[in-house]
């Protein structure tokens, strides 16, 4: 984000306009130059034009979900569905939001978590573990997959998932 450096303060007839001057790099013009504000575009985000060579720039804004255009309520709704127990399909039901869409945002929002869960949960004492694990198959039972020779198919068969809380 483009954070203020320093406040001008220029004359404009016999009004003072207060003016926050940014600085940032410039890739038209290659310099370093202090861009001032220029406006709004039509969807409320803030411009900026470079003083050397009158290039606009719009300020970068934070994108939680990547490239996913669904609104951040209907996705939040649809994670809290998803959290509150409703399948994908009631979900989609509810929501008005494909099922695709729906899969997407799970997988950006599972990867979201596992970065979290690898870079900032360290160090954490525990006192109590309780863990459990939960059988599942997919496609075929794992005799049944042997049997067809599809044994080593990662995508058939038995699958275990193991749980473990504090």
């Amino acid at each position: 984000m483009l954070a203020p450096t320093n406040i001008v303060y220029a004359s404009i007839g016999c009004q003072i306009k207060k003016m926050l001057a940014y600085k940032i790099y410039c890739e038209l013009s290659r310099l370093k130059f202090t861009l001032k504000k220029h406006g709004k575009d039509r969807k409320g985000n803030q411009r900026f034009r470079c003083l050397a060579c009158g290039k606009t720039y719009v300020e970068p804004k934070d994108k939680p979900l990547g490239v996913m255009r669904l609104s951040e309520e209907k996705a939040l709704l649809c994670l809290h569905l998803l959290v509150e127990g409703n399948s994908i399909r009631s979900t989609e039901r509810i929501t008005n939001v494909h099922h695709d869409t729906i899969i997407s945002l799970l997988e950006t929002v599972g990867e979201k978590c596992l970065w979290i869960q690898e870079n900032l949960v360290k160090g954490v004492k525990v006192a109590d573990v309780q863990a459990d694990e939960i059988w599942a198959f997919i496609g075929m039972k794992q005799k049944t997959a042997n049997d067809y020779g599809f044994g080593e198919n990662e995508k058939v068969g038995s699958f275990y998932t193991f749980t473990a809380i504090e």
